[in-house]
């Protein structure tokens, strides 16, 4: 006769209580650990994962109490070799898969913080795959030649940084892999996505998506019918994300601006001239311009109102001298000319800007209305605190209703964590590094 069976809910003393189910934040470490599998359902964490899952989750959780408390933290930070390696590759997983967002600076800060210190950086960025197929760059920088390459299929950008002086190498791959931890982590839609950094000997290459399009001012040559304030648009809210997210561009101009085949508009360029660092400027290779004359055009008034003779200090670029140049952008969309074209000498445009002259209106633009011009004219404001933010702004680009039918971005999905090998990592080990600091709380 078959045994009566207990009902659901109805479990008998003797029987072994099952294990309580990770909670929901758990699933994304179950995620990375079976090589980015996604499953129907996000609540349901396979059976053969969950300890996993339950162990990744105890160690974030201990990590963020360390990066709490400042001798335990500090402590951390001495970590070399395997150790720090290990952290840095749990540091970018956790990143990857959505840590709480009240932490996710600290692990962006911790992640920047140890490689500087260990000289070691996140395996998920070193990319080994990449087939350069350039032997010659198809254009030079101040500071970096770009080669064209192949990356898991896909058609790559290499901005490889010049550095002649081999005593300072180290110094700077320290200091950009720093930066491109956090531009990593930085996934928008109108930002270009960073694949990595590749390595050929002492060169040095960040890898990007390859724009088939070119930039915005080549773009509009080809296609001069494309809606240009849908393209500032796109300008304004990648700049809106990096300013939430503390970050400041500081090289904004229409060269730097990329557009990919549903012809929307990405902020790149990453690299040397994102480092707000005059000491980077002065390790890489040299140039008869000075580290701000390539964007010269660009650059807000209170850039230029330094007295050296009063010991000050070169000023540096803010979100609010970032939005002064994203309307010297949108003078490049609409008029097709860089501010101040009427005069060719750089040291007579210093000398407009710093007594407060702004860019001529075109008068054939066509699609600058009234409304836009005001809007650029409010972000040329001699007193940056009288400039919009890049939020405002953006929120009265939207409020002009511009209509889209254009496809969804080329690189929208090409994330940083779909496009690195799974990094194994020994969990037992790491706990066992990371349990007796979290103990001792």
């Amino acid at each position: 006769m078959p045994t009566k069976t207990s009902p659901p809910g109805n479990v008998p003393q003797t029987t072994k209580r099952p294990q309580p189910r990770p909670k929901k934040s758990a699933s994304w470490f179950s995620l990375c650990c079976t090589s980015a599998k996604q499953f129907d359902d996000d609540d349901h964490v396979p059976p053969q994962t969950q300890p996993v899952a339950i162990r990744l989750q105890s160690i974030m959780d201990r990590l963020i109490q360390i990066f709490k408390n400042a001798e335990l933290d500090k402590h951390l930070y001495r970590s070399r070799g395997r150790d720090a390696q290990d952290l840095l590759d749990t540091f970018q997983l956790i990143l990857t898969f959505g840590p709480p967002e009240d932490s996710r600076r600290s692990f962006i800060l911790a992640s920047q913080k140890l490689t500087s210190l260990s000289g070691l950086y996140p395996s998920q960025f070193i990319l080994k795959d990449v087939m350069p197929y350039d032997e010659l760059p198809v254009a030079s920088g101040t500071h970096a030649d770009i080669r064209r390459g192949i990356f898991q299929g896909r058609e790559v950008c290499l901005k490889t940084i010049r550095v002649y002086q081999t005593s300072i190498y180290d110094n700077i791959l320290k200091t950009i892999a720093r930066e491109a931890i956090f531009w990593g982590q930085l996934a928008h839609p109108n930002l270009l996505p960073f694949y990595g950094v590749y390595t050929l000997g002492r060169q040095m290459s960040l890898v990007f998506p390859w724009a088939v399009n070119g930039n915005v001012v080549e773009f509009l040559k080809v296609q001069p019918s494309a809606n240009r304030l849908l393209l500032c648009a796109d300008i304004a809210g990648g700049l809106a994300h990096l300013h939430q997210n503390n970050f400041i561009y500081g090289c904004l101009k229409g060269s730097n601006v990329l557009i990919d085949r549903s012809h929307r508009a990405y902020l790149g360029d990453f690299g040397i001239s994102a480092v707000v660092d005059p000491e980077i400027l002065s390790w890489a290779a040299q140039s008869v311009t000075t580290s701000t004359g390539s964007v010269l055009r660009w650059l807000a008034p209170e850039l230029f109102e330094v007295n050296t003779q009063l010991g000050e200090e070169s000023p540096h670029n803010t979100r609010e001298s970032d939005v002064y140049a994203w309307a010297c952008v949108c003078y490049e969309i609409f008029a097709e000319r860089v501010p101040f074209f009427e005069d060719p000498r750089d040291h007579a445009v210093i000398m407009k800007v710093s007594k407060g002259a702004r860019p001529s209106k075109p008068n054939y633009a066509a699609a600058l209305t009234d409304e836009i011009w005001a809007l650029m004219n409010k972000c040329w404001e001699r007193q940056p605190s009288q400039r919009p933010s890049s939020a405002l702004v953006l929120s009265k680009l939207i409020a002009m209703q511009p209509r889209d039918n254009r496809p969804p971005g080329e690189w929208m999905h090409q994330m940083l964590s779909q496009n690195k090998t799974d990094v194994p990592l020994d969990l037992n080990r790491l706990n066992k590094f990371v349990a007796p600091k979290y103990n001792s709380i």
